[in-house]
């Protein structure tokens, strides 16, 4: 593999989670990811849908067309 193909394999992400109380016995986690790459950014309100996006990064489906990314907020 040269450096040009492995280069092309390569996303980093920013990553925040911060979480919003609710109620006192309730809280929900948020997440952002941004990229690095790009500078598009997606929120998140619910953490699996935030794992669900990386992986489908992870596995180099295209977010823009990939059914899984309507269900994301781009900012």
């Amino acid at each position: 593999m040269t450096i040009k193909q492995e280069m092309t394999r390569y996303s980093s992400f920013l990553l925040r989670l911060w979480q919003e109380e609710k109620t006192k016995r309730s809280v929900t986690w948020h997440g952002k990811v941004e990229s690095i790459q790009t500078g598009r950014k997606w929120q998140f309100s619910a953490p699996e849908a935030l794992f669900d996006f990386l992986w489908t990064e992870v596995e180099g489906v295209q977010s823009e067309t990939s059914s899984l990314a309507q269900k994301f907020t781009q900012e």
